[in-house]
C-alpha cells in the first residue's frame, strides 16, 4: 500500500542557455521573449488572443513556458487546459516540485491551497513532489511539519476517488511523519468498549488489522482543524488511515520508550 512506482517525464529545467523538457529543447531567450508576449496579451485585455497562443503550442513548451515565467507562472499555466481555461494535468506533472510547491499554497482569506492545481496533478506526480520535499529535510520535527502540510493539501480535494489516489501514491512512512506529532491527540488508550467479566477494549484496538476503524476521527478529537484532515483520509482509504494511524501510534510509544497498551497492566 502506498508508494505507486512508475516513470515520469523528466520534468522543465533550465540547462545553460536552454530550456530543456525531457527531449525537447530550445533557446532561453526565445522561450522568455514568447513568454513576455503572452503575458502582455493577458495584461492587455486579450485573454482569448494569449489563450491561442498557448493553445498552438507542444506539452513540452507550454510547460517551458511556465518554467520559466516567475511572474506570472498561474496565468500561463491556466491558459494550458482543455479551451484554454484550467491546468492541463499533462503540463502540471513536466513542472518540477518548486513550481509546484509555489503555485499550490494560496494567499487567500478564504483559500490555502490551490486545489485546482491538486485536481490536475496525477497521482505519480504527486507522490513525487510530497518526496521530494521531504528527502533534504533531516530534523524530525520538520519533517513531520512538511508531511502534515501535504496531508492538510490532500484534505482540501473534495474528489474522494482522486484523493484515494493521491493518497496511494505516497509512500506510507511519510504519511506516518505527518502522524506522529498529533496521533497523542487522538487518545488511543481511551475505552470504547466494555463488558463486564471481558478485557476493554481501547481505541488503539479499532485500528487493528482486523479492526473496523470506528467513527470518523472529528467524532473523538477536540480539534477541529486535525479532525477535518483526518477525516478526509479515513473517508478516501480506510485501510490506509488504519496502518498509518498504527504506525504512527507504534513509533511514537517507541520514541516515549513506553507499550503502546502503557495503561493496560
Amino acid at each position: 500500500m502506498g508508494s505507486i512506482e512508475q516513470d515520469l517525464e523528466t520534468p522543465a529545467e533550465v540547462q545553460g542557455d536552454k530550456v530543456v523538457v525531457g527531449a525537447w529543447s530550445k533557446d532561453l531567450i526565445e522561450v522568455a521573449r514568447e513568454a513576455a508576449r503572452i503575458r502582455a496579451l493577458l495584461a492587455e485585455g486579450q485573454a482569448e488572443e494569449a489563450r491561442r497562443e498557448m493553445q498552438s503550442r507542444s506539452t513540452e513548451e507550454k510547460a517551458a513556458l511556465v518554467l520559466i515565467s516567475p511572474e506570472g507562472q498561474e496565468d500561463l499555466l491556466s491558459l494550458t487546459g482543455p479551451g484554454g481555461r484550467s491546468y492541463s494535468p499533462a503540463v502540471v506533472d513536466r513542472l518540477p516540485t518548486e513550481v509546484l510547491v509555489s503555485l499550490l499554497a494560496v494567499d487567500s482569506e478564504y483559500l490555502k491551497h490551490n486545489v485546482e492545481l491538486l485536481r490536475a496533478m496525477s497521482p505519480e506526480r504527486f507522490g513525487r513532489a510530497v518526496a521530494d520535499t521531504l528527502e533534504p529535510v533531516d530534523h524530525p520535527e520538520a519533517r513531520q511539519k512538511v508531511a502534515w502540510e501535504w496531508l492538510e493539501a490532500m484534505a482540501e480535494v473534495d474528489d474522494v476517488t482522486h484523493r484515494m489516489r493521491l493518497l496511494a501514491a505516497v509512500d506510507i512512512d511519510l504519511i506516518e511523519d505527518a502522524l506522529f506529532s498529533i496521533v497523542d491527540q487522538l487518545n488511543l488508550n481511551t475505552v470504547v468498549f466494555a463488558i463486564h467479566g471481558l478485557p476493554p477494549v481501547k481505541r488503539f484496538r479499532l485500528f487493528s488489522e482486523l479492526g473496523v476503524g470506528g467513527s470518523p476521527p472529528s467524532t473523538f478529537i477536540e480539534n477541529l482543524e486535525i479532525g477535518k484532515v483526518l477525516d478526509a483520509l479515513w473517508e478516501a482509504t480506510p485501510d490506509l488511515f488504519k496502518h498509518a494511524i498504527r504506525g504512527a501510534w507504534e513509533r511514537r510509544s517507541d520514541a516515549d520508550g513506553e507499550p503502546e497498551d502503557a495503561d493496560e497492566g
